[in-house]
């Protein structure tokens, strides 16, 4: 059972929090979990997940091991379009044409430039902190895109990460997922309401619990995502996404159908 303590109260579900927007914890099973490129925490689906599990084993195995794991997974030549990347958006002239780097999600609150921006800067500091700066074109792991030195910096950040865990008592580790965070999406008007969270920041890390075998982490939730409140998701004011397609991206990402660098969702 994860603890609380005085400055915060963690809980069990968002939706049973008194928060709309603001952040609670919630004590977050990994199942429910989606990563960066907006697909299950799992072997199967996250190439960080695999490659952490690689670097997990007793004796290690090489670096370079590791590296062809990411690398045959982070393999597009080119950042895909919004619609190769999740398989929404067939009819759309945004979706199709446009890069993934540069639509937000329909829930975020930004323009098309204000997103490129964003992951432009995203791609320089991720990669700065273990490596040099790196383009976008260079370096977007959620549609599969990295050269070489992306992926021995993607490597060098999971190697981190394992030595910092592994100084870490066993039965305390969920404690130490409290730099993950994330949104929550809570789905009402389907036969199969509940609730999902996806990774905000923290990927990496939560790759690694997930690769440690870990349930259950604490999870920093700094927004609440709402089926019921398509019509008002920036996305859809801005006619970036039909009402449709929002719906349709937040339901294959809470039911875990969509696949990496697949080109559609499963």
């Amino acid at each position: 059972m994860l603890a609380s303590s005085e400055s915060f109260q963690v809980f069990a579900d968002p939706r049973a929090t008194p928060y709309y927007k603001g952040q609670c914890f919630v004590a977050a099973k990994i199942e429910k979990g989606r990563g960066a490129n907006l697909a299950p925490i799992s072997n199967e689906c996250s190439p960080l997940v695999e490659a952490a599990w690689c670097l997990l084993q007793d004796p290690s195995p090489t670096d370079e091991l590791a590296a062809s794991i990411l690398s045959n997974r982070y393999r597009a030549r080119t950042i895909p379009s919004f619609y190769e990347w999740t398989g929404v958006g067939a009819e759309s002239t945004v979706l199709t044409q446009l890069s993934a780097a540069s639509i937000p999600l329909p829930w975020v609150d930004r323009d098309l430039s204000e997103q490129i921006r964003t992951s432009q800067r995203n791609a320089q500091v991720e990669s700065r902190r273990y490596g040099t700066p790196l383009a976008l074109q260079d370096f977007w792991l959620p549609g599969g895109r990295a050269n070489e030195d992306g992926i021995l910096i993607e490597v060098e950040r999971l190697k981190a990460i394992i030595k910092y865990l592994k100084n870490v008592h066993e039965e305390s580790l969920p404690h130490y997922s409290d730099c993950v965070e994330g949104y929550a999406l809570i789905r009402s008007n389907s036969h199969d309401p509940g609730w999902r969270w996806c990774v905000k920041a923290g990927n990496h890390r939560a790759a690694v619990f997930a690769a440690m075998g870990i349930e259950v982490i604490l999870v920093k939730i700094v927004s609440i995502v709402r089926d019921e409140d398509v019509s008002q998701w920036p996305g859809v004011k801005r006619e970036y996404f039909t009402p449709a397609e929002a719906l349709q991206i937040f339901d294959c990402i809470f039911d875990g159908r969509l696949r990496p660098y697949s080109g559609v969702a499963k």
